[in-house]
């Protein structure tokens, strides 16, 4: 079995078979393992120090083993997926090989790039990074770059303009709701002259006139077809009394 660098770490197909991406693939190798890893294989109880590869594993490691196995054979004897595998590593159970690569080439704790922010999950992370790159910026021969400058109007000038429009904004709602607010008591103020008038106009006319034409301009009022109905009624009254002259 090869042999690894990491126990987590799973062996490729090329290296559980000793074989050569560019080389043909043989079922030679796979036969001599099968009959090494087999399950169903009669084997003796385990041994540390047998010399047996069988032996001196586990049944489960045996297992995994043999998994391995199976799965590496299917890969590389198909050529269609093991030009998948090759080009993505697909078909493998663990992780491709260019994720581990990857992985591999990450710097470690102690790393003098293991201080990058995009290792660290937090803003006082970043901040830290971009005070020690502007530092070590400042001790060299070049210049460190110039403040931002404004590209329309300062941050002060444009907090002091909305400020300006709010202000204003105020301003016109407050003179609008002044001016509605006088209309309405201009209306109601007129509503009420014109009711006190009207009130006055009534009790004067009902001083001046004698009882029965207030009562016929009270029907009047109340009717308005009250004097029309008078007017035919007398008329009537008075062609009947001609006839019976």
């Amino acid at each position: 079995w090869p042999e690894v660098t990491s126990p987590r770490k799973t062996p490729t197909p090329y290296e559980i078979f000793g074989l050569q991406k560019t080389a043909p693939y043989s079922k030679h190798r796979f036969y001599e393992l099968v009959k090494l890893y087999h399950p169903d294989h009669t084997h003796n109880s385990y041994d540390s120090n047998s010399p047996n590869p069988r032996l001196t594993i586990s049944e489960s490691t045996r297992l995994e083993r043999y998994r391995l196995i199976v799965c590496a054979h299917n890969i590389l004897s198909d050529p269609l997926k093991r030009r998948a595998y090759d080009r993505y590593g697909a078909g493998w159970d663990g992780e491709p090989e260019l994720h581990r690569a990857d992985f591999d080439r990450r710097p470690s704790r102690n790393s003098p790039f293991s201080n990058d922010p995009m290792h660290n999950a937090t803003w006082e992370d970043w901040e830290r990074w971009y005070a020690r790159e502007a530092a070590s910026t400042s001790d060299t021969t070049t210049s460190p770059p110039p403040p931002q400058t404004p590209v329309y109007i300062s941050n002060l000038s444009f907090l002091i303009l909305i400020m300006m429009l709010a202000g204003l904004g105020g301003v016109g709602q407050a003179t609008r709701a002044e001016g509605f607010s006088e209309t309405f008591m201009e209306q109601r103020d007129r509503a009420h002259d014109q009711a006190s008038k009207e009130l006055r106009r009534v009790r004067r006319e009902a001083k001046e006139r004698p009882r029965e034409e207030r009562v016929e301009r009270f029907l009047e009022d109340r009717d308005p077809g009250w004097g029309e109905r008078e007017a035919e009624a007398r008329r009537v009254l008075s062609v009947a009394e001609v006839c019976a002259s």
